[in-house]
């Protein structure tokens, strides 16, 4: 969304777990943009989940988040890398989620999850060298517990991840268009574990990153 009227703006979006939430989004006294900016998972190599320090895997067509049996906490986590994300530096975010896809197996598994992003200025690529448990986190974060059944095939909103986002744009280096890591990791060895679409299951499905924010 786009506006270039400041004001109050009712209206109903789908949140968390797909409960509509209706309330107001911006309300500011000046001239300026309320914007909306959407990055998505764009090559194989910038998502992948690790179910140990050393050991990930970036090729196959799921993501995981929740309990292992065979490896400690945050396992498992999933990395997601995002670019371009066009966000000024130091500018007023009003909101800000994660957006998963569902695939038709493992949507049942109660989830412990938190939300974290990588405390780098511009995020590249995981690789052997750069494995999601090893780097880097951000001070900030936001627990994304899951307790009801997803449905096959559908989007799924985190709660808002202001506080995360607004710890790197707000960082010295960075710069609107960098790229942004985002990490779903498990936070408690209760529960299971579910399954999410990868960019390599299809690219249209990876996961989104939204970001609304005032300029």
């Amino acid at each position: 969304m786009t506006t270039s009227q400041w004001g109050d703006y009712n209206i109903v979006v789908t949140m968390h777990n797909h409960i509509p939430y209706e309330g107001i989004i911006a309300s500011t006294a000046g001239g300026g943009q309320v914007i909306l900016a959407e990055s998505q998972i764009s090559k194989s190599a910038d998502d992948g989940y690790a179910y140990s320090d050393d050991s990930q895997n970036l090729n196959t067509d799921y993501l995981r988040v929740g309990k292992s049996s065979f490896n400690p906490l945050p396992y498992y986590m999933t990395g997601m890398v995002f670019r371009n994300v066009d966000i000024p530096r130091g500018a007023n975010i009003i909101s800000a989620s994660l957006k998963l896809r569902s695939r038709s197996d493992h949507l049942d598994g109660v989830v412990y999850g938190v939300i974290e992003a990588e405390a780098a200025d511009n995020a590249d690529s995981f690789s052997s060298s750069r494995q999601p448990g090893s780097l880097p986190k951000t001070g900030a974060s936001v627990e994304w517990d899951i307790f009801d059944a997803w449905s096959p095939d559908t989007w799924y909103s985190s709660p808002d991840i202001s506080d995360v986002i607004r710890e790197i744009i707000n960082r010295d280096g960075w710069s609107a268009n960098n790229s942004l890591a985002i990490f779903y990791s498990t936070r408690k060895r209760e529960g299971g574990y579910r399954s999410f679409c990868s960019y390599d299951s299809n690219p249209d499905d990876a996961p989104k990153l939204q970001i609304t924010y005032a300029r």
